[in-house]
């Protein structure tokens, strides 16, 4: 169970900070937006786009893995 706790926090912040790295840095312990952003931490507007981004990352993800895995059933 251990293993699937850390494979399920490394992996996303991998993939984000490699993706982003000019908005994310981080390890297995720490993830964190880059000290450019610190300012627009506290700003409303900022707070709301970024969550819409990751809400919109999440949908992306589980469409994609929904799909994946309906074509190996069709395929099958």
């Amino acid at each position: 169970m251990k293993e699937y706790v850390s494979l399920a926090r490394r992996n996303p912040i991998k993939f984000i900070s490699k993706s982003s790295p000019k908005f994310f840095y981080g390890n297995e312990e720490l993830f964190c937006l880059t000290p450019e952003l610190g300012e627009d931490i506290h700003n409303p507007a900022f707070i709301a786009h970024f969550k819409d981004i990751i809400d919109y990352r999440t949908r992306k993800f589980y469409r994609e893995r929904l799909e994946k895995r309906l074509k190996e059933i069709e395929g099958v």
